[in-house]
């Protein structure tokens, strides 16, 4: 079901004027709409019965005051009626053994058991171009963007009891709620091997949230490319490099 106030027909398919004229609830909604629309498509979402919204929109709590403002709306929209929002500011999610690919994603998540969870878009697309030759499936593939509701304290708990999920792989650049993220991946990490690769400093300012990641029960991973002394890596002598986006390229000692 698509919904678009300026057109009747979009690549053949029909087209609804607002959430109200839909026939149905949507169990899933997928929100592209300019970030100003945001806050009162969710309230419209919510009252029709939606049970979950992705919001691929950036927009808002990146962009200072004003975008805060804008996620706090939304969430306030959704909030009464128990709606859980995934982003703003994301890829998407994909459930291949679904067939749920709501993504803009260049591929398709072949079905495996591998879960992986990511606020960076750029490392699902990365992910998906490196697995795609390989053969490797996953069960879940979820960009989590700003994370301003659903977050991996509430992923892993989901996917902890999931069935199609053997292993759980987390590309994380920030928390929003360590203890709750600590408890989850804790419980996860019981049932089945948990794997996180934590983007940006290490050494000073998250200091006191990476401690927590040297618990016994799950793993942390620290990975360093080092070239070798009076060579080069491809050429960059100068310490320039070019990556699909700003994450792989900290240096975790530098925090740059």
């Amino acid at each position: 079901m698509l919904v678009n106030p300026h057109h009747r027909m979009i690549d053949g398919l029909a087209v609804d004027p607002n959430v109200a004229s839909l026939p149905q609830a949507p169990d899933l909604a997928v929100i592209v709409t300019p970030a100003a629309a945001v806050p009162s498509l969710i309230g419209e979402l919510a009252e029709h019965g939606t049970c979950a919204v992705v919001i691929i929109t950036a927009g808002f709590g990146e962009l200072g005051q004003r975008g805060q403002t804008l996620q706090q709306a939304a969430l306030d929209g959704a909030k009464p009626h128990l709606l859980r929002i995934v982003g703003p500011n994301c890829v998407g999610i994909m459930v291949p053994w679904l067939g749920l690919d709501a993504t803009f994603s260049h591929l398709a998540a072949p079905a495996g058991d591998i879960a992986f969870l990511s606020q960076s878009g750029a490392m699902i697309t990365a992910m998906l171009d490196w697995a795609a030759p390989r053969d490797i499936g996953f069960s879940h593939v979820v960009s989590l963007g700003d994370m301003a509701d659903v977050d991996f304290g509430d992923m892993l708990d989901y996917l902890a009891a999931d069935p199609h999920t053997r292993a759980i792989l987390l590309y994380v650049e920030g928390n929003t709620h360590g203890r709750k993220f600590m408890s989850a991946a804790r419980a996860a990490s019981r049932i089945k091997p948990v794997l996180v690769l934590k983007a940006g400093p290490l050494e000073r300012r998250c200091a006191r949230c990476h401690l927590a990641y040297r618990r016994p029960c799950w793993s942390r991973c620290r990975l360093r490319r080092r070239v070798p002394p009076g060579r080069d890596a491809a050429g960059w002598n100068d310490g320039r490099a070019i990556r699909r986006s700003g994450d792989p390229g900290v240096d975790p000692q530098a925090g740059r």
